[in-house]
Parts: structure tokens; C-alpha cells; sequence
């Protein structure tokens, strides 16, 4: 396991060009399957992230992320500023615009 409960983390895998942003793990989800029926020990994570089928979500494999700590404990700025995240209204946006694309594909 790459990642502790709590770690800032920086995403170096993504099928879906996350690579490079930072999120914070939350909850361990050992043997999470996906639900293209890959099984691997995931994060759930505080920011939504794009997945390479259009749709967001807070999960992704612990093998994709690197830990970003030089010592135990929570980082200094993160603690002072806040991380960034999406918005509910992008959220809603961006769900919204998949839907509309899946729901034009049947027609």
C-alpha cells in the first residue's frame, strides 16, 4: 500500500489525464471493485475526479497515487489554506453534459 489514511497525495497513473493532482485520502477500500470488474485496493478521496468513461468520481487505485510527505502529520499549508476542490455547480455540470452525450448516443 502506497498511501496512509489522511496522506496528501499526488496522482502519477490516470487513465483519464489526472496526473499531477493532488488529493487527500480518506477512506481505504481494500479489494474496491470497479465497475468494469477490476478489483484493486483503492482510496476513496476528497476531490471528484474525471474517469476515462466521462463519469466523476472519489475513488481511485492506490497504485495510481504517491504519497507527498517528508514526515508523519499533516501538511503546514494545506492546514492554514485549504485545498482546492470542485464546486457542486462544475459537479452538476459535468454530469449533467455526460448524461446528455450517453442519452444522445441511444437515440
Amino acid at each position: 500500500m502506497n498511501c496512509k489514511q489522511g496522506d496528501l497525495a499526488i496522482i502519477v497513473k490516470s487513465y483519464a489525464h489526472n496526473e499531477g493532482k493532488i488529493v487527500q485520502c480518506i477512506k481505504f477500500l481494500p479489494d474496491f471493485e470497479y465497475s468494469d470488474g477490476d478489483r484493486s485496493d483503492s482510496w476513496e478521496v476528497d476531490i471528484y475526479l474525471q474517469c476515462g468513461n466521462g463519469i466523476l468520481s472519489k475513488i481511485i487505485g492506490d497504485h495510481q497515487l504517491r504519497p507527498i510527505r517528508d514526515q508523519d502529520g499533516e501538511d503546514e499549508m494545506i492546514k492554514l489554506a485549504g485545498k482546492p476542490g470542485f464546486s457542486d455547480a462544475v459537479i452538476h455540470y459535468c454530469n449533467e453534459k455526460y448524461l446528455h452525450n450517453f442519452l444522445f448516443r441511444l437515440q
